[in-house]
């Protein structure tokens, strides 16, 4: 429920960083349903 966007929220970026392939497709997949302007992946650069 983090993810839920108002419309006066707009436009909006979601950042996910990770190693773990299940995980961050998983977030991906929640990320994309949430329906942000943006999707940043960071995938094995350490944060």
């Amino acid at each position: 429920k983090k993810l839920d966007i108002f419309p006066g929220e707009r436009p909006v970026g979601i950042q996910l960083f990770g190693g773990a392939e299940e995980a961050m497709v998983e977030a991906a997949r929640i990320a994309e349903a949430a329906g942000p302007e943006l999707i940043d992946i960071n995938y094995g650069c350490p944060v």
